[in-house]
């Protein structure tokens, strides 16, 4: 085995602190990366991740509708607790569709059982869509006017 020398590094030295030697330097390669650069890379990501996604359609979004229409359908199958703030928001979004939109009301007639029916066949079909996406086709397939 041919032993090799480490690389040069380029350390800074904060206030009296000595920099470290180079066995030292190896054993902790992170003590050099400034934890204020991890603190913005990880704010940056959660940013990205939490970014409300536009449409033409539907405006800004925020909330449970931007998750898919698979997990729709595997929390409902389950039952989960976490089903019920899917349900929730999606009377929730098509309430604001009846409240505001040019004369549409896609609940017309309907409970909200039968709403919850006709997503679960959508998103069956269409496991890849997201809620919203689901729930805006239910409003063009019932405008309720």
């Amino acid at each position: 085995m041919i032993a090799r020398m480490p690389p040069s590094r380029h350390w800074r030295s904060y206030g009296d602190n000595p920099l470290p030697t180079g066995a030292e330097a190896l054993a902790e390669p992170l003590a050099a990366f400034p934890s204020w650069l991890a603190g913005l890379l990880l704010a940056t990501v959660l940013g990205l991740c939490a970014t409300p996604e536009a449409s033409a359609d539907t405006g800004i979004i925020i909330g449970a509708g931007l998750d898919s229409c698979g997990i729709w359908t595997a929390e409902r199958r389950d039952r989960s607790f976490t089903a019920g703030h899917y349900t929730q928001w999606v009377v929730g979004y098509l309430s604001g569709a009846a409240s505001w939109g040019h004369d549409l009301d896609p609940m017309k007639g309907l409970d909200a059982q039968a709403v919850w029916s006709w997503m679960d066949n959508y998103c069956q079909e269409h496991p890849l869509a997201t809620i919203v996406e689901a729930a805006t086709a239910f409003v063009k397939e019932h405008p309720g006017k």
